[in-house]
């Protein structure tokens, strides 16, 4: 048996998370269902999930396009 350890991203991290967390949630794995550990991932997950979809408004939307629109038509003009 040959084994190769590689540096895991993000993603990666995240969808085996996303596994782990499914089958303990199936509960075909009853030694898993209570356990310390898969209980930390879990709650770990829900964190990071709540960050990482977390949409990002400043609510100045309408004040930037105004200093887009107002910079392009400075630059339109010799």
């Amino acid at each position: 048996m040959k084994i190769i350890l590689v540096r895991l991203g993000t993603k990666d991290l995240v969808t085996l998370a996303q596994r782990v967390i499914s089958n303990i949630q199936s509960g075909k794995y009853p030694v898993i269902t209570n356990h310390p550990l898969t209980a930390t991932l879990a709650a770990s997950y829900m964190e990071y999930d709540k960050v990482y979809a977390k949409q990002v408004y400043s609510g100045k939307g309408k004040d930037v396009a105004t200093a887009d629109h107002e910079r392009d038509l400075c630059l339109e003009q010799p």
